[in-house]
C-alpha cells in the first residue's frame, strides 16, 4: 500500500475507490492508478479528496512528496494519528497488552465511563 493510499484511507474511513471518485468527480479507473501509485497523483486530487472529506490536505501533500513537513507547519507526524497507531499496535513489541487495556480505561473514564481494569 502506498503511502497516499494510507492517507486517503484515514481522512476516508476506508470508503471505496469508486465512492471516493464519485465524490470528488474523477474517474474511478483514473484515481485507482494513482492511488496504487501506477501513475503519479495528481496534487490537485489530493487537496480535492481532502475538501470532499472536510480534511486537511496538507498531509497528503507531504505523503506525495510535494511538501515537506516543516512546510506543512508539522515538525513531527502527529497528524497522522490512526496510521501511526496502527503500526505501532501491529507491533507486539512496542505496545504491550497492559499498554492497550491501561489506555483504553483512561480513555473510558475520561469519558465518565467507570471500568474497574482489575476485573479485566
Amino acid at each position: 500500500m502506498t503511502k497516499i493510499r494510507s492517507w486517503v484511507d484515514d481522512i476516508t474511513d476506508d470508503a471505496p475507490v469508486v465512492a471516493i471518485a464519485e465524490k470528488i468527480g474523477m474517474d474511478q479507473s483514473q484515481l485507482n492508478k494513482q492511488l496504487k501509485g501506477r501513475a503519479n497523483i495528481n496534487p490537485e486530487v489530493v487537496v480535492k479528496i481532502a475538501r470532499g472529506y472536510g480534511a486537511n490536505p496538507l498531509p497528503g501533500l507531504v505523503e506525495i512528496g510535494l511538501i515537506t513537513l516543516h512546510e506543512a507547519g508539522v515538525e513531527d507526524d502527529g497528524i497522522w494519528t490512526r496510521t501511526k497507531v496502527r503500526k505501532l499496535l501491529s507491533d507486539e513489541s512496542t505496545v504491550t497488552d497492559a499498554d492497550l487495556v491501561y489506555e483504553s480505561s483512561r480513555r473510558l473514564q475520561a469519558r465518565g465511563v467507570n471500568i474497574d481494569i482489575r476485573t479485566i
